[in-house]
């Protein structure tokens, strides 16, 4: 860079007038070596160096140069909010309604740095009002105002004629910005003028889907008092009841207090999106209890399934490990006996939980009359859901006994689609996991159905129990364990598949034969860990 422009932008950033003097009069002498006075003056611009642009405005200085960034000094002025500076570059010849490379004009920029008195000059001066962003999404200066919560300078547009239903490329109107933005003021103003509130996004948001979404009590509230369709959908079908269901969890209050001011308004419980789910399922996907708890007592029917898969809210809840939205499900009439088109029940579902409160959830779906021996599509009851969880890292020996003591079936039942060798005991098997096996065996799990016990085993370990299985299997069965067979499995028929384990302990027999009944050798073996014989 020549010497004569070094020492002209450090003069201008150091605000050294009697340098520029000397430059300025150095150029004026040799014309041939000019130096960079359009960048000097954005920079002094953008610095609020009035001084210093009114002696470089004296220099025939082109004030509709573009710098690197796209910008001109009208831009910079605009930005800095100077209404001297302003009036100084349009009074120089500067366009006012020219744009940077993003598509902002200076209005844009005069909004943005919230200087109403530039806003009005620029007006003043002949800015275009309505003028959208090009190149970007095509925001008016009013969108600009509502995105930034210039609410006073919002005001002043609307007077000048800006359209306050006018779309960006997002098909966003100023009162889309506005509820985004939180900006409570600008929306009150826009709703009492006009604005479109059941206007859809690209999104296919309305600005009540937003509010909600971003869980503002204050804008539910603010745009509740106006009129506006509540049940709206957005493109996949939900409401703006949908969104609260579909919010994690965070400030449970004010969630729950959205979802009661939307039902007053009206809002549909029961509306279904374009899945077929209703905001009950959708809280219950979120483990929303607070919604959910609040959608029940509005009406939310707890069973209703429309969707593709058919899955209850109880079933979702389970899949999904919200364990507080199970309870509540179940605690306000939940099916537990309600299968999806799998035929998979609550009680199948559980088997893949996570977390301490698993069994709880379990002895609670079996007090509430879940089938202990329900067969899903797949081909399997909730005992084989378990044993397939237990093969793939996530073995439970107290849920496989719980299942066992409320009654789940002892014997293989045949898949017509699959081996006769993917019973759960040949998975527990040949997958290792002996201690679970051993204890379908102690529980009296029928060896006949099995016809697999001839197949070599893949390792020592599997080999040995194998033949431990094989001499089982020859030995006549005890008596007593067939007739606790017998009684357990007269027992299950009666109750329809539903947990046996309060019914034995109510049999007026001696306390030691109901114990043997429920299986109390069995539990003795587990809490012992007894490894596998030799």
């Amino acid at each position: 860079m020549p010497k004569l422009s070094r020492g002209l932008l450090t003069a201008v950033q150091s605000v050294d007038i009697d340098a520029l003097h000397a430059i300025i009069q150095e150029y004026r002498r040799n014309p041939c070596d000019r130096p960079p006075f359009e960048e000097a003056l954005c920079s002094a611009v953008s610095l609020g160096c009035i001084d210093v642009v009114r002696l470089l405005l004296r220099v025939k200085v082109n004030v509709a140069w573009v710098d690197q960034h796209g910008c001109r000094a009208i831009h910079y002025a605009a930005q800095l909010g100077s209404v001297k500076i302003i009036k100084l570059i349009l009074n120089a010849g500067s366009p006012v309604n020219v744009v940077d490379k993003s598509g902002l004009s200076a209005l844009h920029y005069a909004i943005k740095s919230a200087n109403r008195d530039a806003v009005i000059l620029l007006l003043q001066e002949g800015a275009n009002v309505t003028r959208t962003r090009t190149y970007v999404n095509g925001e008016t200066p009013l969108h600009f105002a509502a995105k930034y919560g210039q609410t006073d300078i919002a005001k002043f547009l609307l007077t000048k004629g800006a359209n306050i239903n006018q779309l960006t490329c997002d098909s966003a109107t100023p009162l889309h910005f506005a509820v985004r933005g939180k900006h409570h003021a600008l929306t009150e103003l826009l709703c009492g003028c006009g604005a479109n509130l059941d206007q859809l996004n690209s999104r296919g948001l309305s600005v009540l889907h937003i509010a909600v979404e971003i869980a503002s009590v204050d804008m539910v509230t603010i745009l509740l008092k106006h009129r506006l369709n509540v049940n709206i959908i957005d493109g996949g079908g939900k409401t703006p009841l949908h969104y609260a269901a579909s919010i994690r969890p965070t400030d449970c209050s004010s969630q729950a207090r959205i979802t009661e001011m939307l039902v007053r308004r009206g809002a549909n419980v029961k509306q279904v999106d374009l899945r077929g789910l209703t905001p009950l399922q959708c809280a219950a996907m979120t483990g929303n209890v607070a919604v959910a708890a609040v959608l029940l007592s509005c009406g939310a029917n707890v069973n209703q399934t429309e969707d593709s898969n058919k899955q209850s809210p109880v079933n979702i809840s389970i899949r999904h490990d919200h364990h507080k939205v199970t309870r509540l499900l179940i605690y306000a009439g939940a099916d537990v006996r309600k299968s999806d088109d799998m035929g998979v029940t609550p009680l199948h579902s559980i088997q893949g939980a996570k977390g301490e409160e698993k069994m709880e959830i379990i002895d609670l779906l079996l007090s509430q009359g879940a089938k202990v021996n329900a067969v899903c599509q797949r081909g399997y009851t909730p005992l084989g859901g378990c044993v397939f969880r237990s093969v793939i890292g996530a073995s439970n020996e107290k849920v496989l006994l719980r299942l066992i003591q409320a009654g789940a079936h002892l014997r293989h039942i045949p898949d017509p689609g699959r081996t006769t060798h993917n019973s759960p005991l040949c998975w527990l098997t040949f997958r290792g996991d002996l201690s679970l096996a051993r204890l379908l065996v102690l529980a009296g799990w029928d060896l006949n159905s099995e016809q697999w016990l001839h197949l070599p085993g893949k390792t020592p370990t599997i080999e040995e129990f194998l033949s431990w299985l094989r001499e089982v299997a020859r030995q006549p069965r005890e008596l007593k364990l067939i007739c606790r067979t017998v009684i357990r499995e007269t027992i299950n028929t009666l109750l329809s598949d539903e947990d046996i384990s309060p019914v034995i302990e109510r049999l007026p027999l001696p306390g030691i034969i109901r114990a043997f009944l429920q299986l109390s050798d069995v539990v003795a073996e587990v809490k012992l860990k007894v490894a596998a014989p030799e």
